[in-house]
């Protein structure tokens, strides 16, 4: 696989795909903002983590909150 081939393990299904590849629904008006991307394999939909300002932001603050008990645990 490539190093910059980014993969996003479906939540439903397990199945892992490239959101790049995938079509945009061409009827959405929201096709140039949008943040939801679909399984190829089972059609479900999810937030894509990388194009979601929240998802980034709850990720980086879990991380730190990890790393931050890690730090006082030691």
């Amino acid at each position: 696989m490539d190093q910059g081939t980014r993969w996003i393990v479906c939540s439903m299904c397990g199945f892992r795909f490239n959101p790049d590849q995938q079509e945009v629904c061409q009827s959405c008006p929201l096709q140039s903002g949008c943040q939801l991307v679909r399984c190829p394999q089972c059609g479900f939909e999810m937030t894509d983590p990388e194009r979601s300002t929240l998802a980034r932001l709850a990720k980086r603050w879990l991380f730190t909150t990890k790393s931050s008990k890690t730090k006082n645990l030691a």
